[in-house]
């Protein structure tokens, strides 16, 4: 079973990261463009998040014994094919 502090300890993470980006979002497009100091903010706080959901994707893998993905796109392949990812969101 995943390690469910693990995962908490991510999904806070992520949640500290949109906090830190949320301040931008009344911004116009115009500004956010031209401020390339808030683009940094903004881009690094993604990525970071990006890293922490790949990071519990990671974890349930290996603990539920989904075998080893060789790339991103076969992990999210095998949550997809377990109905653990909602089309929505499926991009690959």
């Amino acid at each position: 079973m995943a390690d469910k502090y693990v995962i908490s300890s991510r999904v806070e993470q992520i949640d500290k990261h949109l906090d830190k980006i949320s301040g931008y979002k009344r911004i116009s497009y115009e500004e956010f463009l031209n401020d390339s100091i808030i683009q940094d903010v903004v881009e690094y706080n993604l990525f970071r998040i990006v890293n922490h959901t790949i990071d519990i994707i990671e974890h349930i893998v290996v603990d539920e014994d989904y075998g080893i993905p060789s790339s991103s796109y076969e992990r999210h392949k095998s949550f997809r094919k377990r109905g653990l990812l909602i089309k929505e969101i499926w991009i690959c």
